[in-house]
């Protein structure tokens, strides 16, 4: 909701598959989770980068774990962010990924 206020339009998948499906829908920028039913945010980034190399990507997640995290930035993640954390944080992310 706090995306959409500052002018964002956003799509939410709750469901990996269901965001996988949708990644030829002309987005600017996936901002993923990891820990997502169906189909782990990872391996959505995984084919994100087969086919939208030049589309950011931002992981958020709680887990902490730095192999996740290392992994997230060798598959291609633009940046991370690590739950909890500020909309603010997300919000000038966003702003700084966005072409």
């Amino acid at each position: 909701m706090f995306l959409d206020k500052e002018g964002y339009s956003v799509d939410l998948f709750y469901d990996g598959e269901k965001a996988l499906d949708a990644l030829n829908c002309g987005y600017h920028c996936f901002i993923l989770d990891i820990n997502v039913p169906s189909l782990d945010g990872l391996s959505i980034l995984e084919t994100i980068r087969l086919y939208h190399k030049e589309i950011p990507v931002i992981i958020m997640s709680s887990n902490h774990d730095l192999e996740k995290i290392q992994s997230s930035y060798e598959i291609g993640c633009d940046d991370y962010l690590k739950k909890p954390f500020f909309i603010y944080e997300l919000v000038q992310k966003s702003e700084k990924t966005l072409p």
